[in-house]
Protein backbone atom coordinates (compact mmCIF):
# COMPACT_ATOMS: atom_id res chain seq x y z
CA UNK A 1 0.00 0.00 0.00
CA UNK A 2 0.93 3.26 -1.03
CA UNK A 3 0.29 4.87 2.15
CA UNK A 4 2.18 2.99 4.52
CA UNK A 5 5.34 2.80 1.97
CA UNK A 6 5.25 6.99 2.23
CA UNK A 7 4.45 7.03 6.36
CA UNK A 8 7.39 4.05 6.66
CA UNK A 9 9.70 6.05 4.65
CA UNK A 10 8.92 9.42 6.67
CA UNK A 11 9.16 7.96 10.23
CA UNK A 12 12.38 6.58 9.31
CA UNK A 13 13.84 9.14 6.97
CA UNK A 14 12.60 12.33 10.02
CA UNK A 15 12.26 10.64 12.97
CA UNK A 16 10.32 11.82 16.04
CA UNK A 17 12.14 13.94 17.80
CA UNK A 18 13.52 15.60 14.41
CA UNK A 19 11.08 18.33 14.31
CA UNK A 20 8.54 16.07 14.03
CA UNK A 21 6.26 14.91 17.25
CA UNK A 22 7.57 12.94 20.49
CA UNK A 23 5.22 10.38 19.40
CA UNK A 24 5.96 7.24 17.31
CA UNK A 25 3.31 5.83 14.61
CA UNK A 26 0.96 4.34 16.22
CA UNK A 27 -0.50 0.66 15.32
CA UNK A 28 -3.99 1.73 14.58
CA UNK A 29 -2.47 3.60 11.65
CA UNK A 30 -0.36 1.47 10.37
CA UNK A 31 -3.28 -0.88 10.29
CA UNK A 32 -5.78 1.38 8.46
CA UNK A 33 -3.12 1.67 5.90
CA UNK A 34 -3.17 -1.91 5.96
CA UNK A 35 -4.55 -3.74 2.69
CA UNK A 36 -6.50 -6.13 4.09
CA UNK A 37 -9.29 -5.35 6.84
CA UNK A 38 -9.32 -7.66 10.13
CA UNK A 39 -12.41 -9.36 10.57
CA UNK A 40 -14.20 -11.86 13.09
CA UNK A 41 -16.49 -14.38 12.40
CA UNK A 42 -19.67 -15.29 14.37
CA UNK A 43 -17.45 -18.35 15.34
CA UNK A 44 -14.62 -16.52 16.29
CA UNK A 45 -12.28 -17.14 13.48
CA UNK A 46 -10.67 -14.20 12.29
CA UNK A 47 -10.46 -13.78 8.56
CA UNK A 48 -8.44 -11.39 6.41
CA UNK A 49 -10.38 -9.26 3.63
CA UNK A 50 -9.73 -6.61 0.96
CA UNK A 51 -9.78 -3.62 2.83
CA UNK A 52 -12.22 -0.88 1.20
CA UNK A 53 -11.34 2.29 2.23
CA UNK A 54 -11.65 5.00 -0.33
CA UNK A 55 -9.23 6.85 -1.33
CA UNK A 56 -10.47 10.26 -0.28
CA UNK A 57 -9.62 8.76 2.97
CA UNK A 58 -6.56 7.19 2.37
CA UNK A 59 -5.08 10.96 1.72
CA UNK A 60 -6.85 12.67 4.24
CA UNK A 61 -5.02 10.19 6.86
CA UNK A 62 -1.82 10.13 4.86
CA UNK A 63 -1.87 14.36 4.87
CA UNK A 64 -2.84 14.89 8.22
CA UNK A 65 -0.59 12.16 10.04
CA UNK A 66 2.63 13.58 8.36
CA UNK A 67 1.34 17.28 9.06
CA UNK A 68 0.80 16.31 12.54
CA UNK A 69 4.27 14.83 12.71
CA UNK A 70 5.79 17.25 11.65
CA UNK A 71 4.07 20.22 13.70
CA UNK A 72 1.79 21.68 10.76
CA UNK A 73 -1.60 22.74 11.54
CA UNK A 74 -3.81 20.28 9.45
CA UNK A 75 -6.93 22.69 9.69
CA UNK A 76 -3.65 24.63 6.97
CA UNK A 77 -4.38 21.43 4.32
CA UNK A 78 -7.88 20.55 5.17
CA UNK A 79 -9.51 23.75 6.32
CA UNK A 80 -9.12 25.61 2.95
CA UNK A 81 -11.37 25.24 -0.43
CA UNK A 82 -8.73 23.92 -2.27
CA UNK A 83 -9.79 20.37 -0.32
CA UNK A 84 -12.66 20.33 -1.18
CA UNK A 85 -11.85 21.28 -5.01
CA UNK A 86 -9.35 18.24 -4.55
CA UNK A 87 -12.49 15.57 -3.55
CA UNK A 88 -14.47 17.47 -6.20
CA UNK A 89 -11.60 16.62 -8.64
CA UNK A 90 -11.73 12.97 -7.53
CA UNK A 91 -15.73 12.69 -8.00
CA UNK A 92 -14.65 14.11 -11.59
CA UNK A 93 -12.35 11.11 -12.00
CA UNK A 94 -14.65 8.37 -10.64
CA UNK A 95 -17.35 9.97 -13.28
CA UNK A 96 -15.34 9.99 -15.94
CA UNK A 97 -13.44 6.83 -15.44
CA UNK A 98 -16.55 4.51 -14.64
CA UNK A 99 -19.36 6.28 -17.02
CA UNK A 100 -23.16 5.22 -15.99
CA UNK A 101 -24.41 7.42 -19.23
CA UNK A 102 -22.60 9.05 -22.45
CA UNK A 103 -22.93 12.28 -20.67
CA UNK A 104 -20.64 11.16 -17.39
CA UNK A 105 -17.70 11.27 -19.86
CA UNK A 106 -18.05 14.85 -21.19
CA UNK A 107 -15.94 17.22 -19.04
CA UNK A 108 -16.82 20.83 -18.24
CA UNK A 109 -14.30 23.42 -17.74
CA UNK A 110 -15.97 23.68 -14.02
CA UNK A 111 -13.81 19.95 -14.38
CA UNK A 112 -11.13 21.37 -15.82
CA UNK A 113 -10.69 23.70 -13.17
CA UNK A 114 -11.34 21.70 -10.27
CA UNK A 115 -8.50 19.05 -11.48
CA UNK A 116 -6.04 22.54 -12.05
CA UNK A 117 -7.24 23.76 -8.13
CA UNK A 118 -6.87 19.40 -6.93
CA UNK A 119 -3.51 19.15 -8.48
CA UNK A 120 -2.08 22.79 -6.98
CA UNK A 121 -3.92 21.69 -3.61
CA UNK A 122 -1.82 18.35 -3.47
CA UNK A 123 1.60 20.19 -4.82
CA UNK A 124 0.94 22.97 -2.17
CA UNK A 125 0.39 20.67 0.52
CA UNK A 126 3.16 18.30 -0.34
CA UNK A 127 5.43 21.53 -0.40
CA UNK A 128 4.36 22.57 3.20
CA UNK A 129 5.14 19.50 4.45
CA UNK A 130 8.70 19.59 3.25
CA UNK A 131 9.34 22.40 4.51
CA UNK A 132 9.63 24.35 0.95
CA UNK A 133 7.22 26.35 -1.21
CA UNK A 134 5.14 25.72 -4.33
CA UNK A 135 7.85 27.27 -6.63
CA UNK A 136 10.56 23.73 -4.82
CA UNK A 137 8.48 21.69 -6.91
CA UNK A 138 7.25 23.74 -10.15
Amino acid sequence: NCGYVVLVFCVRKFPAGSGGTTEGVNISLISALGAEAVRVERNGIIRLEVARTPFINDVALIFRTLAEHFNIDPNDLFGISEWQRFQQALKVRHRITHPKSEEDTNISSDDLNDVRTALLWFFKSKALMAGGTLKDYM
